[in-house]
């Protein structure tokens, strides 16, 4: 039995790895909880308890990495989050990845999605620091093709959908309750009640009736983007010239020419004119820049010239208010789509033969058209309030706090640098730092945000935590307490400069939190008991009055009685609210509320009919794990039903009465998920045999006996093995002395058999029978050759290491040259406005292709961002701080401002230094020459210049008292 319930657990997990929606996750996660039976009572033992019962090779490596994290010295073993209760608005990666951080903390945790599924296409450029970040939360076990290619950008499955995914499962497997089709209005603040009791923080919900409008949290966390509901956070606009972006998803069909079309980083027309000058002549559009990333789908994005979207009758009436430009009605759909698709084809070399528009949430193509002619950032990145001694601290991470800039990649990288600052606050919070301390500490970040990319961070990428010393070179320029001041609201007049004091222990109502459990407890409840019908509860009062929720508790406790409250076939499918009623009276003898619209009743109601289950059967599960291929099998079966007239076991055996069991099941399954059967998951791709185990252990019922399939006209092993049993048996391998003198009648497959094993027999008695004593003797007869062979001396040994070396060296002189490579294929030639394909520009420096968002324009010369550095210290430079000269045998090299007032001696001999120092190394070169067959291979002066550079690296900076002797006597000949 253990093993087959260590086999359920698999699977569920199986399916929950695999899911590739977001309600196909949250159904498997339902599956898993129940099965596991998890502690909630904080994020840490939720994890425990699940990794416990997960002993499986394909998910240790998970656990092994979240149990690095979890112990990771900045989470204090989680508990510098035990007294905070955190609500985090928006399910992007950025609220998600602020929710994974708040319960490593250790706080506990509720995340609010307003959408029901996640429908994103568009890919997204990954940093360094953040590719690092997801690998060591186990994407690569989710996605396991995740950030390969020649750009870093998810192409696995559906580029932000897909990273969604990832760490929404992360986020469930770590403790985080998540909860879809859920929208955040409003803050509530604490109030104080007739009794004195003051309550909590609360937020007021779409549905309004969600048993989470009594949730009380001390911190609140704003990740929804560009909506920002939370007051006290005005932002700023940063306006520039009229830029109108378009972006276009093609569905890709990974066919050999999609495969081989390449990816473009990002150009512009400063960079590459004779590609938009191409693209004007051809199609008659102008743009300004393109980028095009290759996944899932083909994701384009591209800022358009307003009089060339003019042109083409994309804008119909031009106006200069951007709004009215930009209006649904003053945009013609079927143009857009003609003029992103003559742009793909163009960019693409027509390598595309036919391009299928992917569609977005709402079946359309997905095409959209929008204005980033201004941006906004948040004034300020976080807030303290306190009322009637209740305190909130309240954060802004991802695209609320600083809107960013598509073509440079900054959605995820500055993203998910301000979830680690935030979440460095609020561990600071739940350690009891002075609130102001920890604002101005959070806000001197905030500062640094804006200049933060892949160069400016740290390059100890495995080393990066949620400290902010870990990941920023520069961390001096702190804000003073006092000048935080404004972000501090409270009810208690304070006097100047003075911390106002806060109480994380008393920051909730007892009794709030006491009646706020009570309806988590029976949200649950119910929630397992939709399991089975592929739902999700999330608006109780509507499934209420519709008489779902009564008629599933029905079916699935009182499956007899069910089929007299819902009547009709599928789609016509109907429930008798009121005969509903009167069963659970008859049934369990509870009656029906006096006002059915009224929560607090409904909910006492529903809970008393909870706890006469309860009683029937404590134990009995609730959530059973059912495909739609697969829902029914179990009921082709004789089953054994425990929660049919109490305790009682019957067995249903009547193939008529369970035919129309069926059909019931059949019927409320397609009323109750409202026929939506489309939606497929990789679940379904698993054994239904297996399932159906997994169904019947969760039902509580027996498991079914399997009858083995009959056999004509061939032998079957097990029938051999039976038939051989009864010939060694002494009263059936003799023949038998019958009364009536009577010969046995043999079956026709007992025949078969011995007449088999008849003439096996009379095989060994012409070859002669063999002893068991003669086999071993031929065994021990091959054992004996073996040993003598092995202590011949041309087999022990006898020739060496050094002999075999002289062999090798012989043999390396009269080795045959290999047979020549067949001919490359020929790749088709690219229009000459295309040429930027075969060509890309190259860095300055090192001479690799160096794409818009990786480099710089330096003096006219374009630079990797990594090249640029010092030729003298190697330090990384900025725009604004460098200066350029021409040496002779060098050319053009960069200084920093330190060392551009070296003299020309100590700048030249250290350029020598280098040089020397490199052609130390020139026996490198020399072994890749001989593994490349003894070609010679070209370097620009460039990459030995770069790889001059990178040598002296480390003996430069261990050699630091050396550089300060030569700052001094550069200094004394000045």
């Amino acid at each position: 039995m253990e093993n087959v319930k260590n086999e359920c657990l698999w699977t569920v997990m199986k399916m929950f790895i695999e899911a590739s929606s977001l309600k196909s996750t949250m159904m498997a996660y339902c599956q898993l909880v129940c099965l596991c039976d998890p502690d909630r009572s904080d994020p840490y033992k939720f994890y425990t308890s699940i990794r416990g019962k997960l002993n499986w090779w394909k998910v240790n490596p998970l656990w092994e990495l979240l149990d690095k994290r979890f112990a990771q010295v900045e989470y204090l073993n989680q508990q510098a989050g035990k007294n905070l209760k955190a609500l985090v608005v928006g399910a992007g990666p950025c609220g998600l990845r602020m929710a994974i951080e708040c319960a490593f903390l250790g706080a506990k945790v509720v995340l609010l999605e307003k959408r029901g599924k996640f429908s994103r296409n568009n890919l997204l450029h990954i940093w360094p620091h953040a590719k690092e970040d997801l690998k060591s939360l186990g994407a690569k076990i989710f996605y396991p093709k995740f950030c390969v290619g020649s750009i870093n950008h998810i192409i696995a499955l559906t580029g932000i959908c897909s990273l969604q995914l990832i760490l929404l499962k992360v986020a469930l497997l770590v403790g985080v309750e998540v909860f879809e089709n859920v929208t955040f209005n409003k803050l509530i603040e604490p109030e104080m009640n007739s009794d004195g009791d003051v309550s909590g923080w609360k937020a007021a919900l779409i549905p309004e009736n969600h048993f989470l409008s009594d949730y009380q949290f001390n911190v609140i966390i704003n990740a929804d983007g560009k909506r920002n509901n939370i007051p006290g956070f005005p932002h700023k606009e940063f306006r520039g010239k009229l830029a109108i972006g378009l972006t276009a998803n093609f569905v890709n069909h990974h066919t050999e020419m999609e495969n081989n079309v390449k990816e473009i980083s990002g150009i512009s027309y400063f960079y590459d004119s004779n590609f938009f000058r191409g693209l004007e002549e051809e199609t008659d559009i102008q743009l300004e820049n393109i980028v095009y990333y290759k996944g899932d789908t083909h994701y384009f994005v591209m800022t358009a010239k307003k009089q060339s979207l003019l042109e083409r009758r994309v804008i119909i009436q031009d106006f200069e208010e951007v709004s009215k430009l930009l209006e649904a009605k003053n945009v013609c759909s079927e143009n857009l789509l003609a003029y992103v698709t003559d742009v793909a084809n163009f960019a693409t070399n027509n390598s595309i033969p036919n391009l299928e528009f992917a569609l977005n949430e709402n079946n359309l193509p997905d095409v959209a058209m929008f204005d980033f002619t201004s941006l906004f950032s948040a004034e300020n990145s976080s807030r303290f309030e306190q009322k009637h001694g209740r305190p909130l601290l309240l954060g802004l991470v991802g695209d609320s706090l600083h809107e960013p800039f598509w073509p440079t990649g900054t959605g995820i990288g500055r993203g998910f640098t301000s979830v680690f600052d935030a979440a460095w606050m609020v561990r600071g919070y739940g350690c009891g730092k002075p609130i102001l301390q920890i604002l101005a500490e959070r806000e001197s970040y905030y500062k640094l945000l804006t200049q933060v990319t892949p160069e400016t961070l740290s390059k100890n990428l495995k080393n990066c935590t949620i400290d902010p010393r870990t990941r920023y070179t520069c961390c001096d320029n702190y804000l003073l307490p006092n000048q935080v001041i404004q972000l501090v609201s409270s009810d208690v007049n304070l006097r100047t400069n003075e911390q106002p004091s806060y109480s994380l222990v008393q920051s909730v109502s007892l009794s709030g939190e006491v009646k706020f459990e009570q309806r988590r407890t029976l949200f649950n409840w119910l929630q397992d008991t939709l399991a089975p019908y592929r739902r999700r509860l999330h608006d109780l009062m509507a499934l209420f009055d519709s008489g779902v929720i009564l008629s599933m508790i029905i079916c699935r406790y009182r499956r007899q009685e069910a089929k007299s409250v819902v009547v009709g076939s599928p789609p016509k499918c109907t429930v008798n609210v009121e005969l509903c009623y009167e069963k659970v009276k008859s049934l369990w003898g509870v009656e029906a509320p006096d006002q059915k619209d009224h929560y607090d009743q409904v909910c006492e109601y529903l809970s008393e009919i909870k706890g006469k289950i309860d009683e029937e059967k404590p134990s009995s599960p609730t959530v059973v794990l059912v495909p739609a291929q697969a829902a029914f099998s179990e009921l082709k079966d004789p089953v054994v039903d425990s929660r049919v007239g109490g305790s009682e076991l019957k067995e249903r055996t009547d193939a008529g009465q369970r035919g129309e069991d069926v059909d019931f099941d059949r019927r409320l399954l397609m009323r109750t998920s409202g026929g939506d059967s489309s939606e497929r998951t990789s679940a379904r791709k698993l054994d239904p045999g297996l399932l159906q185990t997994v169904d019947g252990l969760l039902r509580g019922k027996e498991k079914a006996k399997v009858q083995p399939k009959s056999t004509v006209g061939k032998l079957n092993q097990s029938a051999i093995m039976e038939m051989e049993i009864q010939l060694k048996n002494p009263h059936t391998a003799r023949r038998r002395q019958y009364t009536d003198h009577q010969q046995p009648v043999l079956s026709s497959k007992e025949a078969k058999i011995i007449a088999e094993k008849t003439a096996v027999l009379k095989q060994r008695a012409q070859n002669g029978f063999q002893l068991t004593n003669d086999r071993f003797q031929l065994i021990d007869s091959c054992i004996e050759r073996l040993d003598k062979h092995l202590r011949m001396a041309d087999t022990s040994g006898a020739v060496g290491v050094a002999e075999l070396a002289k062999i090798h060296a012989v043999n390396i002189g009269t080795r045959k040259p290999p047979a020549p490579l067949p001919p490359p294929k020929q790749k088709p030639k690219l229009s000459a406005a295309c040429s930027y394909l075969q060509e890309p520009e190259l860095c300055f420096v090192c001479g690799k292709p160096a794409y818009m968002a990786e480099r710089v324009a330096v003096e006219g010369l374009l630079i990797h961002r990594d090249c640029f550095r010092c030729a003298y210290c190697q330090c990384c430079l900025r725009m604004n701080a460098y200066g350029a000269e021409r040496l002779e045998n060098y050319g053009k090299v960069f200084f920093c401002d330190r060392h551009l007032k070296c003299s020309l001696k100590s700048k030249v001999e250290e350029l020598d230094k280098n040089k020397l120092h490199a052609d130390s190394t020139s026996h490198t070169t020399e072994r890749v020459n001989f593994a490349l067959g003894g070609e010679n291979v070209a370097v620009s002066s460039s990459e030995e210049t770069l790889f001059e550079w990178k040598i002296s690296d480390a003996q430069r900076f261990n050699n630091s008292d050396d550089d300060d002797d030569d700052d001094d006597n550069d200094k004394s000949e000045q």
